[in-house]
């Protein structure tokens, strides 16, 4: 938002009208997206680098009194020197991570996880579960959270497909999420 700002000073555009445009931006759908806020709170979001992830986390831990729970994966097929450091940038900030599947495709899924581990390593970081379903892991994730707990949803955002072997499956992270919430609210 900011780079939007100094760019359309830069062009000449009037405070009042980059204002009004500001005041009604909102994010692409699966980004920063708050899904659920009552005793805790559910967060999806696209962050699927470690810089990203890194930044994410950082800006939750600074405005929750509550424990961070991260659930994400690793993408398979692709960048795959990033894991470690996608593994080191959770166990920064979050309090407990729930390591699950992120398309894995036709690469092995524990050998992905592993990678990511080796991140956790490196913080010393022991306190992570790893749930290979993600319909599984995010509501693992949901039943521990507690009073002012956020729940962070990673690396789906908006992606409609989650891709296991060579088949793309239906996925939607949002239903994913209302299919757990009644269970856990009951």
């Amino acid at each position: 938002m900011l780079a939007a700002y100094t760019l359309c000073k830069e062009l000449g555009i009037s405070e009042a009208k980059i204002r009004s445009a500001l005041a009604t931006f909102t994010l692409p759908k699966g980004r920063f997206e708050m899904v659920y806020d009552g005793d805790f709170k559910v967060m999806i979001d696209f962050a699927h680098t470690p810089n990203s992830i890194r930044t994410l986390l950082s800006t939750l831990k600074k405005d929750s009194s509550g424990r961070i729970i991260h659930v994400f994966g690793s993408a398979g097929l692709r960048d795959h020197k990033k894991r470690p450091d996608m593994g080191k940038a959770s166990a920064e900030f979050a309090d407990i991570i729930i390591l699950t599947e992120e398309d894995f495709r036709t690469e092995d899924l524990d050998e992905i996880n592993k990678a990511v581990v080796a991140g956790f390593k490196q913080h010393d970081f022991r306190a992570y579960t790893i749930v290979k379903d993600r319909q599984e892991a995010i509501k693992h994730a949901i039943e521990l959270a507690g009073k002012n707990d956020v729940v962070v949803l990673t690396g789906k955002g908006h992606e409609r497909s989650l891709a296991r072997g060579k088949q793309e499956y239906d996925w939607d992270e949002f239903e994913a999420v209302r299919k757990v919430l009644p269970q856990v609210q009951a």
